[in-house]
């Protein structure tokens, strides 16, 4: 997204869960290299946050020159942890280039990575593992629509550019674009711990999300505020995982709960702003099973957790 202005949403969601993330490895002693956009407010951490070391590294503004030094930086790095959209074509290939260079890469592999940035590619795949999903179809510029369907973008992520059309409504030109129902019931999002096709679900969530002008609109969450849930998270958590192998680390889910049960949305290959409480919520430092991931079975780490539940607005 270099050379474009950033959304003021994504700049503060991105913010929250950068933060979080930093203070939860400086905490554990962590050296950390930190490029950081020069369109993005610089980290802002509470005093006396940890013994580790923070390296800040501003990046260039210039898209390509920005590629480069972060492809120096991995390259340089013994731990790669990336936390950037998944609908960046260059991400992926910066995951495969930490790969290539042995380094360890602290996420999804890219070929789940390239999966999840594609919402049709996402609902196919689990449709096809028999899991309950919306019906999702490219949108053909200039058909009238018999029934309401959410239009939203094919790649990227978040609530930008989602919308509802209205039957009798006219699809628009626009690019990669994809339609949908629209399926009533409460918005809820879970945090997931993934690796080798398993799943240990840290948090189950309850999404703030509203209509405007027809445009939905993200307003924060409650971590840990769907664990009357969990039993049936749980068992989704499993069979997403199993449908989508290569997904690894935190992960995030946004799922629609309805009458008939769980209808989920789309895959995060990546941590999600749920992560600027989920230390609070879950009591535990989150990055700590993270890292312990990278030398431990995922069914070595699982345990019951004691969840209480934290607001995140990203409105305010």
């Amino acid at each position: 997204m270099s050379g474009t202005d950033l959304p003021s949403s994504l700049l503060r969601e991105g913010q929250m869960m950068r933060d979080g993330l930093l203070s939860d490895l400086l905490a554990l002693g962590r050296t950390v290299v930190l490029p950081i956009d020069p369109r993005a407010p610089s980290p802002h951490l509470p005093d006396g946050v940890g013994p580790g070391t923070l390296m800040p590294v501003l990046l260039p503004a210039d898209r390509e020159a920005a590629m480069a030094r972060l492809t120096s930086i991995v390259e340089a790095s013994p731990l790669f942890l990336p936390i950037g959209p998944e609908g960046e074509p260059e991400l992926v290939d910066l995951y495969r280039r930490a790969l290539v260079q042995g380094r360890l890469l602290l996420g999804t592999r890219p070929e789940a990575l390239e999966i999840a940035a594609d919402k049709l590619a996402t609902s196919f795949l689990l449709g096809e593992a028999g899991l309950a999903v919306p019906a999702t179809r490219i949108a053909e510029a200039g058909h009238a629509l018999v029934h309401d369907l959410v239009l939203k973008p094919r790649f990227g992520a978040g609530c930008l550019a989602t919308g509802l059309l209205r039957a009798g409504s006219i699809v628009p030109d626009l690019p990669d674009m994809i339609l949908e129902p629209l399926v009533e019931g409460v918005p809820l999002s879970l945090t997931l711990l993934c690796a080798e096709g398993e799943a240990w679900l840290l948090t189950a969530n309850r999404q703030l999300v509203r209509m405007e002008a027809e445009r939905f609109v993200f307003d924060g969450l409650l971590v840990g505020g769907a664990e009357q849930k969990r039993p049936a998270m749980e068992t989704l958590a499993g069979r997403i995982a199993r449908a989508m192998p290569g997904l690894w680390g935190l992960v995030g889910v946004d799922l629609i709960d309805t009458f008939a049960g769980p209808v989920v949305i789309e895959v995060n290959p990546r941590p999600t702003t749920a992560y600027a409480a989920l230390h609070r919520a879950l009591g535990i430092n989150p990055m700590a099973e993270l890292l312990a991931l990278a030398e431990r079975p995922l069914a070595e780490l699982r345990r019951p957790l004691q969840v209480k539940a934290q607001m995140v607005r990203v409105d305010e």
